[in-house]
């Protein structure tokens, strides 16, 4: 009598099961010998395993007697059972902040399997670099067979640390690999992993100096400073002159560069400047001034103007050896004593143009024994004010004469 009886193979899922009898003919004996078989039918289940058993059991009936009744028959693994494993996600977004982690996971994708089985998963650099911008990794990830689920799917995760590195950088990455053997397939065993930039890490751009005192003819320097993190990345600064009392391109020229260019590795109190040229104008002017402004920061989202020194007003002094000169027209005036006399005077400058407007204040002085006198003989002069400007260069004003009706000597 021969039946089965099922190990770690069992029947109807990896063999079938068999109770037979087999008889041995009189007759059949050779030399006192006898073979007789039975057959047991292996299934082919598709799924990934280990090598199993299950045992074949002989019993007769007396007077016969079997020695080495059991018989163990192993079921070798098909070859060409496998399973597929790919990624949950082929890209991962990670923040960098003090703490954080990514996961990635790996799952099966095609396959069942009831045997443990496992996958290398390293870690790769990129743009991101390990040990500076994430913790590098090289480990074992296992699938264990008590944690399949009935159709032998599964899914296995692995956390790679990221380090907070608390400089400014534009988002970066790196790889999490997988890679099996054997009869483990894995597909798209690459994932990418985004770092993006620690939204606190910040890099503020503002003047070092928000106020310039210059004189005409002075070169000097607007300097912008940095403050916040280390640059792992270029940013550019815009600056923008505004006139104001002076003139661009008259009274001052620049900033030069208008671009300045923070490349990386420059870090908290670095700065760069421009140079700002002042005009040496060839007639005197009073007090000027301009600004220059910070107008844009690009190549970060972390980078922005200090909004508290975004500004730089410069102030220009008046030059003082700078001069304009006022001469009367005519110094001797000769008016003859009647009513309605006036005296025409006449001041011209004699600089060849004026940039500012000009007043002059006209006064009397007395002359001794043949001076004539304020009031009785001409008019005050106290509203004596004769006014210059830019497109006038030469201007009178009439002083009345008193006529008194007393006969008396010239008067001066």
């Amino acid at each position: 009598h021969f039946s089965t009886v099922d190990s770690s193979a069992k029947a109807t899922d990896d063999y079938i099961g068999t109770v037979t009898n087999i008889t041995f003919v009189d007759g059949q004996s050779s030399n006192g010998n006898s073979e007789q078989c039975v057959s047991i039918g292996i299934l082919d289940d598709d799924i990934l395993e280990d090598n199993e058993e299950f045992s074949v059991l002989a019993v007769a009936d007396s007077p016969v007697n079997v020695v080495d009744g059991e018989v163990t028959v192993v079921i070798i693994e098909d070859p060409l059972d496998n399973i597929t494993i790919r990624p949950s996600s082929l890209y991962i977004t990670a923040v960098e902040s003090n703490d954080s982690q990514v996961e990635a996971c790996f799952e099966v994708f095609i396959g069942r399997f009831y045997r443990n089985i496992s996958l290398s998963i390293s870690t790769a650099s990129f743009s991101a670099e390990e040990n500076k911008d994430f913790s590098n990794i090289n480990t074992l990830m296992m699938f264990q067979s008590e944690d399949a689920s009935e159709d032998g799917s599964n899914e296995q995760c692995v956390s790679v640390p990221i380090i907070d590195d608390h400089v400014l950088e534009q988002s970066e990455i790196f790889t999490i690999l997988a890679v099996g053997d054997g009869p483990v397939n894995v597909i798209h065993g690459a994932v990418s992993v985004i770092i993006q930039e620690d939204p606190y890490d910040y890099a503020k751009f503002g003047f070092s100096t928000d106020m310039y005192l210059v004189h005409e003819n002075d070169k000097f320097e607007v300097c912008v400073e940095l403050s916040g993190y280390t640059l792992e990345l270029d940013i550019t600064v815009s600056l923008k002159a505004h006139s104001d009392s002076a003139v661009d391109g008259i009274d001052f020229f620049g900033p030069t560069p208008s671009i300045l260019t923070f490349t990386s590795r420059k870090t908290n109190g670095d700065t760069l400047c421009a140079d700002v040229m002042i005009a040496d104008g060839p007639v005197p002017k009073r007090q000027r001034k301009f600004s220059i402004s910070i107008s844009d920061v690009e190549g970060s989202e972390g980078a922005s103007v200090d909004t508290n020194r975004d500004t730089a007003t410069i102030v220009i002094a008046t030059n003082f050896d700078d001069c304009i000169e006022f001469r009367f027209a005519q110094p001797f005036i000769e008016v003859t004593e009647s009513q309605d006399a006036v005296a025409h005077v006449c001041v011209e400058a004699v600089s060849p143009s004026l940039s500012i407007n000009v007043t002059v204040h006209l006064n009397s002085i007395p002359l001794g024994e043949n001076s004539a006198t304020v009031g009785e003989d001409f008019g005050n002069l106290d509203t004596a004010v004769i006014p210059f400007g830019q497109t006038l260069l030469t201007n009178c004003y009439d002083i009345p004469i008193v006529d008194d009706d007393a006969l008396e000597d010239e008067e001066v």
